[in-house]
């Protein structure tokens, strides 16, 4: 029996398509999966995987990214790499790709102490 299916983002297609192409072109993602089973910045590739095989997809997100969200919500100088980051936030809320943010944290940890990433992390949730 066939499972139909309907996906309705919250962006026009494309431009979700314009956002996975900006990721592609500086190679954002490293996929836990053979790519031969999939293109991981198409956004139907998560979405069919979570229907077909009921598994989640994550975003382990690293200190850059990070960041650059939290400056996004404060005042900051907006460059490439925030808009970048953000694109990359929106890709993922758009495919239910959940981001686990604690690598991230550890890293500032290491460097700058546990208050540092505790109060980061607060500023996170």
């Amino acid at each position: 029996m066939m499972k139909l299916v309907v996906h309705q983002f919250p962006v026009a297609a494309n431009e979700l398509l314009n956002l996975a192409e900006m990721m592609r072109s500086r190679d954002l993602l490293t996929p836990g999966f053979d790519i031969e089973d999939g293109d991981p910045y198409n956004p139907m590739t998560h979405l069919i995987q979570k229907e077909a095989y009921d598994t989640g997809t994550y975003l382990i997100a690293d200190r850059n990214l990070v960041s650059r969200w939290l400056a996004l919500g404060k005042s900051c100088k907006i460059t490439e790499d925030h808009r970048v980051s953000a694109a990359t936030l929106a890709f993922c809320q758009c495919c239910g790709i959940l981001i686990e943010p604690n690598i991230a944290f550890y890293e500032l940890a290491a460097k700058f102490g546990n208050e540092a990433a505790n109060f980061e992390r607060a500023s996170f949730g």
